[in-house]
């Protein structure tokens, strides 16, 4: 009888999520600034689910890239409704 050449240890796939540079990370602040508005504005985006966040604790975090895609959608749907 042949013996099983598998490997001894069972090794499982789970899907890794991209780790984020902390340099990438933005405060409130930092995109109010960005967006050229008030913190509670911005605040106000976050919690309706307009720009996404990432809380640690009680900290607000925003991604770089994810200010920049919020910001290329908008510019999308200005010039739709111009166009229109």
């Amino acid at each position: 009888m042949a013996k099983s050449t598998a490997p001894a240890t069972k090794t499982t796939s789970t899907p890794r999520q991209q780790v984020v540079d902390p340099g990438e990370l933005l405060d409130i602040m930092e995109v109010a600034e960005r967006l050229h508005c008030g913190r509670t504005f911005a605040y106000q985006l976050i919690s309706s689910g307009a720009l996404p966040a990432i809380k640690m604790g009680r900290l607000l975090r925003v991604t770089e890239a994810d200010l920049i895609a919020f910001i290329d959608q908008l510019r999308h749907e200005s010039t739709w409704l111009i166009a229109s």
